[in-house]
C-alpha cells in the first residue's frame, strides 16, 4: 500500500523520520498524477506550533520499493534551470529561507504558507556548477550522519541483546528486588532556555535529542552544576514527550527540564542502568 506524505513525517533537520508510528498508508484507488517519483523534493506547507519549527522543511522521497503519496499540505518543488534541485534541498533546510516563511505565514496557532510566499524568499544563489559542488558536499556528509544515527539504532539493540542475555536469562534466585532509583540516580535538568544569551553552550531540549543541534536550537552561558551538563556518552531519559532513552552524542550541553541525566550508583555499569530503564520504558509508555 502507498504511504501517504504528512508533515508528521519530516525532521526539524530536514528529510522523513519513518519509524514506528510515522507512517500511514492509503487504501483505495487514487490517481496517477497523486503518486511521486523517488527524489522528488517536497516542503511541510503547515505547522501545528507557533514555532514553525516545521515549515517549510524540506524532504526528498526515498527510493526505498514504496509508493508514496502527495497529500495536502505537502508542496511539491520543481526548480528552474538555474537551480539545481540538490542545491534547492539545502537551501530550504537552511533558516535564512525557512525564517522567512515563519515570518511572513498566516494563522497564529496553526502556521500556513503558500506557493507564493516560498517565490518571493530572497536567497543568494551562486553559479549553478558551485551549487552542484555544495550539494554533493553537504550530502556526502548527510549521509555520513545517518550511518551515525544506524550505529546509533545498533548500539540500542546491542545493549538489549547484553542485558536480555547476562540478566534477565540468567538464573535469578539469588537476586533481590530493587527499584531503578536504587541503581542510578535522575536528575532532572533545568529551564535553561528562559533568559537565554545565545551564546554559550547548547540547551538540550527533547527536539535536540530527536534531531540534534539545529538553526532553532538555543544557547545559554550559564554556569550549572555538573549533574545538569550533558557529554559525550552520557545516558539521558526524556520522561515527557518521547519518553525514551538516549546516549548524547553531541557537544558539550546543558540539559533542560523535562530530560533525566541518568547516573549509575556505586560503580554499576551504564549499560545494565540502561537495559533496566529500556525493559520499563512499555510500562512508563
Amino acid at each position: 500500500m502507498p504511504v501517504i506524505v504528512k508533515p508528521g513525517m519530516f525532521r526539524e533537520s530536514g528529510g522523513f523520520n519513518l519509524g514506528y508510528g510515522r507512517i500511514q498508508c492509503f487504501v483505495g484507488d487514487y490517481p496517477a498524477r497523486f503518486v511521486l517519483t523517488p527524489g522528488a523534493l517536497v516542503v511541510v506547507m503547515t505547522c501545528q506550533t507557533q514555532g514553525g519549527e516545521i515549515l517549510g522543511v524540506p524532504a526528498r522521497i526515498p527510493d526505498d520499493g514504496r509508493q508514496y503519496l502527495h497529500n495536502q499540505r505537502i508542496g511539491r518543488v520543481t526548480c528552474s534551470p538555474r537551480l539545481d534541485e540538490g542545491f534547492a534541498y539545502w537551501l530550504l533546510n537552511d533558516w535564512g529561507v525557512r525564517g522567512q516563511l515563519v515570518q511572513t505565514a498566516s494563522g497564529s496557532t496553526v502556521l500556513h504558507t503558500s506557493p507564493s510566499r516560498i517565490a518571493e524568499c530572497t536567497i543568494r544563489l551562486p553559479p549553478l556548477e558551485e551549487q552542484r559542488r555544495v550539494a554533493a558536499t553537504l550530502d556526502a556528509l548527510e549521509d555520513k550522519i545517518e550511518s551515525n544515527e544506524r550505529r546509533c539504532a545498533l548500539h540500542a539493540e546491542m545493549i538489549d541483546a547484553m542485558f536480555s542475555h547476562h540478566v534477565l536469562e540468567r538464573d535469578v534466585s539469588n537476586d533481590t528486588e530493587a527499584d531503578l532509583t536504587s541503581i542510578a540516580r535522575f536528575v532532572n535538568g533545568g529551564a535553561f532556555t528562559k533568559g537565554a544569551t545565545g551564546t554559550g553552550r547548547p540547551v538540550l531540549r527533547i527536539k535536540e535529542l530527536n534531531s540534534g543541534i539545529s538553526n532553532a536550537t538555543v544557547f545559554n552561558d550559564l554556569d550549572v552544576k555538573d549533574e545538569h551538563v550533558a557529554r559525550h556518552h552520557d545516558l539521558l531519559f526524556s520522561w515527557s514527550g518521547s519518553l525514551d532513552d538516549y546516549r548524547w552524542h553531541g557537544p558539550e550541553a546543558l540539559i533542560n527540564q523535562h530530560i533525566f541525566k541518568v547516573l549509575p550508583r556505586d560503580g554499576l555499569p551504564v549499560w545494565f542502568v540502561q537495559g533496566w530503564i529500556r525493559h520499563h520504558l512499555p510500562e512508563f509508555r
